[in-house]
Formats: structure tokens, C-alpha cells, sequence
């Protein structure tokens, strides 16, 4: 016999509304920029109603963009503690676990997810992902020819595939799987930074150039391929060219990630005042 649920006051539909519209104004206030407003709304949110899933979703996701990390994975904890984590959130946790490096976390999350929802594209590339920084090409090949198999147009694994053979030292494979990724969508940014890496892996400086700029033109949060554009840019001498890239590399990336980055720039960038 089903358990009946006794309702309070925090179920009355006005006080629900209301939290759906503080929900909402976080979302508004993060996209217009304001980051930390939008985290004190829906910290408020959680705080007055903890079981409000989506809060947790939407603030995990504020954390990790402000390079939060531990933040995000220890709220996602929380709402997998308090039984409230969805396949969403699970495969959400999974990918900040592989972000933060504790990829034995994040296969624990993945591998079960993959089997409950065999036909779930983001678990799958996630998984995929794990298996590829845990050096188990066999199987992030494996698993990104399932998802292929299901969603031959998914833009994104042709990417993470060519990573795959970048890690493999198969530059013209992982040149091939970048391309298809820009085929499917040509404003995906991180592919031209793949092709960068492969045309530099193969001494092809000039095209790794232009894929790095068309990776920088794209997206503002294209790190990598600002980093490996001005380093690339010292290396050959054009000075000049490099600075704005590193310039604009310190300025931007997210501590605690790119800090040892960071530091590296600012020195290279006091030795060049001085060249």
C-alpha cells in the first residue's frame, strides 16, 4: 500500500511558483553576466526547499563555470546523499569527476548509468571520455562506435574520437574525425583546436596556426587553442603576433585550471619586455 504523503505548507502551490520564478531570475542573472547573484538565488532556493532537483543541476553547472569544480561535484554529492540525482545529474557528476581527475569516481557513475540507459548519447561520449583519459582506447573506440551507431550526426564524439587518436599518435585519423565534427557543426570551436595539435604533431606549423585561430574566433572560452597559438606563434619568432594571444590567455582563463599556465605566460611575457 502506497506511503501517503502528508503536504505542508512548503507544498502550496503560490510558495512552489515562487521558487520556480527565484529559479528562473538565477538563470536570467548568470546569463546577463552576474554569476554570484545567480549562486545566492539558488542557493536560497535549495535552502528553503531541498528537494528542488533542478536548482541543484543548475547550480552545479554555475560552479563549474566560474572554475568552482570541487563546489560543483560536492553539491551533486549532496543531491545523489539526499536521493534526488537524475540520469542527468549522474552523468553531470560523472564528467566533473573526469574534469577534477578522479576517473576511477567517474567510471563508478558511468558505467552503471550506460547500462541502465544504453541509448543515452551524453553518458555514452561521457563514458567514452573516461576510458580515454584512463588510456583505454580500445574501449573510448568502442564505445563512441555505439554512440555513432545511435546518432550518427552527434558533432561532438567525432571530436572526442579524434582526440582519442591524437592520444594514439594517429594524426591523420584524428585530422579525418575533426573534420567530420566541423562537418556536423561547423561552429564548434574545440575540433580546430584538435586539428591545430595534429597539423603541429605532424611539423605542419602553418595550418596549426590557422586551426588555432579559427578555434580562437569562434569561442572565447577556447583556451587550449589560445595557449598553443601564442606558445606555437614564441617558438617561430613572430613576437609581435604572439602577445594579444597571451595577453588575452592570462586574462581569461580560469584559476585554479590554468594556473601553472598562467604563471608560464606571465614570465615568457616579462622576458619578451625585456628582449
Amino acid at each position: 500500500k502506497p506511503s501517503k504523503k502528508t503536504f505542508t505548507e512548503e507544498d502550496d502551490p503560490k510558495r512552489l511558483i515562487g521558487l520556480d520564478n527565484l529559479s528562473d531570475e538565477a538563470t536570467g542573472d548568470f546569463l546577463k553576466g552576474h554569476s554570484q547573484l545567480a549562486v545566492e538565488k539558488l542557493k536560497r532556493v535549495i535552502d528553503l526547499r531541498p528537494d528542488f532537483t533542478l536548482a541543484y543541476s543548475n547550480l552545479a553547472f554555475i560552479y563549474h563555470e566560474k572554475g568552482e569544480l570541487r563546489k560543483a561535484i560536492e553539491l551533486l554529492e549532496r543531491a545523489v546523499a539526499l536521493d534526488l540525482a537524475n540520469s542527468s545529474q549522474m552523468a553531470m557528476l560523472g564528467i566533473y569527476f573526469q574534469e577534477a581527475g578522479e576517473l576511477q569516481k567517474s567510471l563508478k557513475i558511468l558505467e552503471p548509468l550506460v547500462e541502465e540507459y544504453p541509448y543515452e548519447a551524453d553518458a555514452l561520449n561521457n563514458l567514452a571520455i573516461t576510458y580515454w583519459r584512463l588510456g583505454r582506447y580500445k574501449k573510448a573506440e568502442q564505445t563512441f562506435a555505439k554512440l555513432l551507431s545511435l546518432d550518427p550526426g552527434y558533432a561532438s564524439a567525432y571530436n572526442n574520437l579524434g582526440s582519442v587518436y591524437l592520444g594514439k599518435k594517429e594524426y591523420d585519423k584524428a585530422i579525418r574525425q575533426f573534420n567530420k565534427a566541423i562537418e556536423y557543426d561547423p561552429r564548434l570551436a574545440s575540433p580546430y583546436n584538435g586539428l591545430g595539435v595534429a597539423f603541429s604533431k605532424k611539423g605542419e606549423t602553418e595550418k596549426a596556426i590557422a586551426n588555432w585561430k579559427k578555434a580562437v574566433e569562434l569561442s572565447d572560452t577556447e583556451y587550449n587553442a589560445l595557449y598553443n597559438l601564442g606558445i606555437t606563434l614564441i617558438k617561430i619568432k613572430r613576437l609581435r603576433e604572439a602577445v594579444p594571444y597571451l595577453e588575452k590567455f592570462i586574462a581569461i582563463a580560469p584559476s585554479p585550471k590554468y594556473a601553472d599556465d598562467v604563471e608560464k605566460i606571465k614570465e615568457i611575457l616579462a622576458r619578451l619586455k625585456n628582449y
